[in-house]
């Protein structure tokens, strides 16, 4: 697949429809992910993606297609390839990671890619506590929704007793494990 890794997204999108293994590994373990990732050639990574490769694949030296993309600083392909689910935490044979990579050769865009991810990720996680039982909701939909009704059992709560209360709550901080037998103490 030496099409896809030199962005010839046709004659790749050819080779695939015709049978071609997108997970097929060359001598040192490399896809056409991984070549692709390198040369930062999207459509090809999008078009692979599609057909099922292997985002977390390591090669010989225990590279990623992340790894390779933040090695040859492409933030578009690292940011694609996060979003995609690429494992951030996979090292290469040498204990390198891909955040280490783009920082150790000086991809400053590469680093903001993975910290746009991060952003993201703990943005959507936000999202989706605030929308409880129910699952994710929109922050326009939450507030059509308006205020969450107070539990009944603080109606015999004085107002200002309710609100330290509600204060309490949100700072709250948990040691212990009540499942293991400990005990739980309220810190802070």
């Amino acid at each position: 697949m030496a099409a896809a890794g030199n962005g010839h997204e046709r004659m790749a999108e050819l080779l695939l429809r015709l049978g071609a293994e997108v997970n097929l590994k060359g001598s040192r373990g490399r896809t056409a992910l991984f070549f692709a990732a390198a040369g930062g050639h999207a459509r090809a990574i999008e078009l692979l993606l599609q057909h099922g490769a292997e985002i977390n694949l390591q090669n010989s030296d225990g590279n990623t297609a992340l790894m390779c993309a933040a090695f040859n600083g492409h933030p578009a392909t690292v940011l694609r390839l996060l979003r995609a689910g690429a494992d951030t935490k996979l090292r290469s044979v040498h204990g390198k990671s891909a955040l280490q990579f783009a920082k150790q050769n000086g991809h400053a865009a590469c680093v903001e890619a993975f910290r746009q991810h991060i952003a993201e990720v703990t943005a959507s996680r936000r999202e989706a506590a605030a929308g409880g039982a129910g699952g994710a909701i929109s922050g326009e939909a939450a507030a059509e929704r308006g205020p969450r009704p107070l539990p009944a059992h603080w109606a015999a709560f004085p107002q200002r007793r309710r609100e330290r209360l509600g204060e309490a709550k949100r700072r709250r901080c948990w040691r212990g494990s009540t499942a293991a037998g400990g005990s739980t103490r309220l810190a802070g």
